[in-house]
């Protein structure tokens, strides 16, 4: 048994710096380094706690599992055999009950009974081991939970009677109904897992055993259509949202990254029409390679009608996580997924390339979001390999398949041969922008004259164009994230000096999708009139920089003659109107699982700072979630829209700050532009602002307040008292006295939204 993680590995004090949740954590840790345990697998639910399962040894040569839980409220474990999930495991463990019960079947004898695997609540792998007449037996029973049993055996005995198969599946010996078990004959060997991951692996040998990983799909592919769930595209990126939810939390940037190719997954689904039953995780972990060479497919319960293309997505994703945790032996890796495309597809016949690049790039971001959510802290930089290679993928043009290999980033091998085998690039990325947030690199003015001429001649125009900096002045700067300054430019036009702002982020993809939004909807619905966006003139990647022509106005918030607020505020209802109702779809979406892990860290926040408003804040944090909708309207969304953002300019409106922009409910952009209209306007007094707001914006667009806008207000009014708990945004500069009321109102305010 090999370790998913081990005790050392966790920076106890980082996790519980990100979810309180885990405060009890060090704790349960302490305990099992005192039990000389070692632990096999975790869970992690942001806000919740986590599971935890770890191996100790019992007595001389003999192991049992733990099964622990960290919440909020402490550390508690208990048996494994007690696992409520799976009352049958105490009998199924019992060495006197599998005795009796193998009796009629192998023999008196006398059984050792070893727990394998354990996952909690989930299902447990258990080894029996006798000294019978006709020699040393070994039989493996999995216990189900009672949740999972019924579908679990009914598939494993299907799959193990097709002909097909014949010989490479375990043969069900029996099924323990009571005991919610399986049984299923040994399969000696080693895991090709194993086989991949010797640091001494030989090409050749790496190229012949993905060929018959390949074939040995293939088969499996052929069999007929048992009764077996149907596991649509639309449903697997729904699952790996949710398994995003601890990324988010330890890896925000990563997480954002992730979030931008689900997006661009949901908007371009596979089209294949062909459909087989597919194995479901089929990785170099679930197949044992005999002495002799023979394969033996294990884990056959999770089987699905899909696209052949998941099961082959999900083998490259294994391979290409398997050459970023081994460098040394990527080169014998890219055979081996050369070879088992190509055994593949000599037995199945061509795979759609569109569909395996979907597929592939679906599994990926999985095995990245798994680690996070399994705790595998060690293996946390190394998941930016897997995202970046996802990325990759996701800008491959439909066309041709990949003759060798897993699919690059042009459509054919990478230079590692698996996508985006060179897991670094990221996270260097990130460093290279890191070193342009200082203010002594944003206001060198003849550095940023150079990069401004470099960024017009990518253009493609003004060409030659010699720039000069005249001024340059820092806007802000937000610690590890962005910086914006702010610049006067001569050479860009030639009669006058020309404003121009820079932003730089620490993350590049930031940078990369301000400007696609910038670009899209300055040449699309913000392209003439007087409601506009700023006017991007250009990206530099490598730098996590966006330049783009500064908008002239004054902000929304800081008018006070009556007349011009209220010109203002028909101005932002009507561009936000043509936000939603234009047919542009931003890369992004929302996410409801995002948003409740945010909010559950901003009401920890606001009772770290207020212990009195703690119990009101976790309220909202709660309540704001399970009154919005888990689905509704899509729509392209500004989701940081608020007065201060708005620049009011004669007939001009020009909204700026869309770094967060995405797909989703319109009337959440309406519930964060009234909040905060309310608590930092031109005038807070005037209830009617907020009321004049929406009905200009609902003439415009059609739009009726349904159910969903308490939830968004809510949602609003926690992320302000957030802002009050730690002075940032509109809340800089004020006292502590200010800080503590506004954190009260704005909890305050939100209740009310839910009917508190």
């Amino acid at each position: 048994m090999t370790s998913v993680v081990t005790v050392g590995d966790l920076p106890v004090r980082r996790l519980v710096g990100l979810d309180p949740a885990l405060r009890h954590l060090e704790t349960a840790l302490d305990h099992v380094v005192r039990a000389r345990g070692e632990l096999d697998d975790a869970s992690w639910t942001p806000g919740v706690g986590a599971r935890l399962a770890y191996r100790a040894q019992e007595s001389q040569g003999t192991y049992t599992y733990r099964d622990g839980t960290v919440s909020t409220e402490g550390w508690s474990e208990r048996d494994f055999r007690e696992d409520p999930s799976m009352p049958g495991l105490a009998g199924a463990s019992d060495p006197s009950v599998v005795a009796e019960r193998l009796a009629d079947v192998l023999g008196p004898a006398t059984w050792s009974v070893d727990p394998v695997r354990y996952r909690a609540g989930s299902r447990c792998v258990l080894r029996y081991g006798a000294e019978t007449r006709s020699g040393p037996v070994c039989v493996y029973a999995k216990v189900f939970s009672s949740r999972d049993f019924s579908r679990a055996a009914r598939t494993t005995v299907t799959v193990s009677r097709a002909r097909e198969l014949a010989g490479t599946v375990p043969h069900v010996m029996g099924v323990w109904s009571d005991l919610g078990a399986v049984l299923v004959t040994a399969a000696p060997g080693r895991s090709a897992s194993a086989v991949l991951g010797d640091p001494d692996l030989d090409a050749a040998v790496a190229a012949a055993l993905g060929r018959e990983l390949g074939v040995l799909l293939a088969r499996f592919h052929r069999q007929g259509h048992p009764m077996a769930p149907s596991a649509t595209p639309t449903n697997r990126l729904g699952l790996v949202e949710e398994e995003l939810t601890a990324m988010r939390c330890a890896a925000p940037g990563l997480a954002e990254r992730c979030d931008v190719v689900v997006q661009g997954l949901r908007h371009h689904l596979p089209s294949s029409p062909v459909r087989r039953l597919a194995h479901g995780a089929f990785r170099a972990g679930q197949v044992v390679v005999g002495d002799d060479g023979h394969l033996t497919l294990l884990d056959v319960e999770g089987v699905c009608c899909c696209d052949p293309a998941r099961d082959l997505g999900t083998m490259l994703a294994h391979l290409t996580w398997a050459g970023l945790r081994g460098p040394g032996r990527r080169p014998a890796l890219v055979e081996a997924s050369s070879s088992f495309l190509a055994g593949y597809e000599d037995v199945a016949g061509s795979v759609d390339p569109d569909s395996l690049r979907w597929w592939c790039a679906v599994a990926l971001l999985q095995c990245a979001a798994r680690r996070f959510r399994r705790l595998e802290t060690s293996w946390w930089p190394s998941t930016a390999g897997l995202v970046e290679a996802a990325e990759d993928l996701r800008r491959v043009p439909s066309g041709p398949a990949p003759a060798t290999g897993a699919p690059g980033a042009d459509g054919a091998p990478g230079a590692d041969g698996a996508p985006g085998a060179d897991g670094v690039r990221g996270a260097d990325g990130v460093r290279r922008a890191g070193g342009l947030l200082g203010a002594t690199d944003l206001l060198d003015a003849p550095g940023m004259a150079r990069l401004l001429e470099e960024v017009v001649l990518r253009r493609g125009s003004s060409a030659g164009a010699r720039l000069s900096v005249e001024s340059a002045e820092q806007l802000s700067v937000v610690a590890g994230r962005r910086a914006v300054a702010r610049y006067t430019v001569r050479g860009l036009e030639r009669s006058r000096p020309t404003t121009v702002v820079a932003k730089a982020f620490a993350e590049p993809h930031r940078a990369r999708l301000l400007h696609e939004h910038l670009s899209i909807l300055s040449q699309g619905p913000f392209a003439a009139d007087g409601l506009r966006v700023p006017e991007p003139l250009g990206l530099v990647p490598e730098r996590g920089l966006v330049v783009y022509r500064a908008a002239p106005g004054t902000p929304l918030d800081r008018l006070r003659d009556r007349a011009e607020v209220l010109r203002g505020l028909r101005g932002a209802a009507l561009w936000l109107a043509r936000l939603h109702t234009c047919d542009v779809v931003l890369p992004r979406g929302w996410s409801l699982s995002r948003e409740r892990a945010n909010s559950r860290v901003w009401s920890d926040v606001v009772g770290a700072a207020y212990p009195p408003l703690a119990e009101a804040a976790a309220r909202v944090a709660r309540g704001w979630s399970e009154v919005a909708p888990t689905t509704g309207p899509d729509a392209p969304l500004h989701k940081d829209f608020h007065p201060g953002h708005v620049l009011v300019e004669d007939a001009t409106t020009t909204v700026i700050d869309l770094d967060e922009a995405r797909q989703g409910d319109p009337a959440m952009d309406v519930a964060h532009f009234c909040a905060y209209l309310e608590a930092f306007g031109p005038d807070r007094r005037d209830v009617r602002l907020p009321q004049a707001f929406v009905a200009e914006y609902a003439q415009a667009s059609g739009w009726s307040p349904g159910e969903s806008l308490a939830g968004y207000a809510a949602y609003a009014w926690l992320k302000i008292a957030r802002q009050w708990a730690l002075g940032s945004g509109p809340c800089r500069g004020a006292t502590e006295d200010e800080r503590r009321a506004g954190a009260a109102r704005a909890v305050t305010r939100g209740l009310a939204w839910l009917g508190e």
